[in-house]
């Protein structure tokens, strides 16, 4: 009986020590250059740990001389890593399972030259719901540099009608896939806003969604104010039919039976038949804040959901259009309805 009691100690003394050594389990990691392709030193770098709807922040290190940083902090649950650099954020998302290996934190040199920046894919989904039309605009741009794009360089441009119902708002997920909310800002040219955005290596998605009356006409004015010329795609739901002899159906998405449109020019008024909508009620009440970027102010909230349904159904349409669907794949009745 004794030693059937002495191996149970053993067995919570063992258990005791699991636990607390991974109470203690430190989160290391490193600040990387890669501009320059070096450690960063003196770099700040603060945990956050996620919760419903809020970022809440554990503690805060500086980078090492040799780039390095520790937290001694356990880690259960979603975690975030923020880092500033040279006035940019950079985030990265921690595994809920923490690994032994060293997290690399990438940061990157400024840059005010837009020509390091391609856009790559626009779209617009008009969602017209009873009397109301929900348009959501969606541009990628890709980063295909070792410099982040800072300042109010950003070539992005979005029209926005003066006649709308609230405010626009645009949501953005960078690299890092965490969404934040941006404010328009004025240009020059009236009704069309550009954002101030660091655009980080990789790809960039902005979200742009506000809310028009349609009239009894029913019409919508469709305009591609983007400078870098790229083509403008406009979606509509299934049960809604596009009229306008510049806009061409080039596309049907296979799961949601969406019908895509190009417009051919600059822009063109759309004469709109029907309703539809590719979100439900439930999800677009439910949307939560995104995160506000104001560095060095930090994060104090996580997006529940990405800023729109739309920003969830831009990955599919971004796959139809890289796999190059065309007209041919139209039922006939979407292919005559110019």
């Amino acid at each position: 009986m004794r030693q059937t009691h002495d191996g149970g100690q053993s067995v919570k003394v063992l258990l005791a020590l699991f636990i607390a050594t991974t109470l203690q389990a430190a989160i290391e990691g490193v600040v990387i250059n890669r501009t320059l392709g070096r450690p960063e030193s003196k770099v700040m770098v603060t945990l956050y740990r996620a919760s419903p709807g809020a970022m809440n922040p554990v503690a805060s290190v500086v980078s090492g001389p040799d780039g390095s940083f520790r937290f001694e902090q356990a880690v259960t649950g979603p975690h975030l890593l923020q880092a500033i650099y040279a006035g940019v954020v950079y985030n990265q998302m921690l595994p809920q399972q923490p690994s032994s290996g060293r997290v690399e934190v990438a940061v990157y040199e400024p840059t005010t030259d837009p020509k390091i920046v391609q856009l790559t894919q626009h779209f617009v989904l008009l969602e017209p719901i009873e009397s109301a039309l929900h348009v959501s605009e969606t541009v990628l741009v890709n980063n295909p540099a070792n410099r982040v794009l800072v300042g109010s360089h950003n070539p992005v441009r979005f029209y926005v009608p003066g006649e709308r119902r609230g405010e626009p708002r645009l949501s953005i997920v960078g690299p890092q896939g965490v969404p934040v909310d941006r404010p328009l800002i004025p240009t020059n040219k009236k009704n069309v806003y550009t954002v101030d955005f660091p655009l980080r290596p990789g790809e960039t998605r902005l979200d742009l969604s506000y809310v028009v009356e349609l009239g009894p006409e029913r019409s919508f004015t469709v305009r591609n104010v983007q400078e870098a010329g790229v083509p403008l795609r406009v979606i509509a739901p299934l049960g809604v039919t596009l009229h306008s002899d510049r806009l061409e159906a080039i596309a049907q998405e296979p799961q949601t039976l969406a019908t895509v449109y190009e417009l051919r020019g600059r822009e063109a008024r759309v004469t709109i038949q029907g309703s539809g909508s590719l979100r439900l009620a439930s999800e677009s009440e439910s949307r939560g804040p995104g995160l506000q970027e104001k560095p060095p102010r930090l994060y104090r909230r996580l997006a529940a959901v990405l800023a729109l349904m739309s920003a969830m159904l831009a990955l599919a349409f971004v796959w139809v259009f890289r796999r190059g669907l065309h007209a041919s794949q139209l039922p006939a009745t979407q292919k005559s309805s110019r």
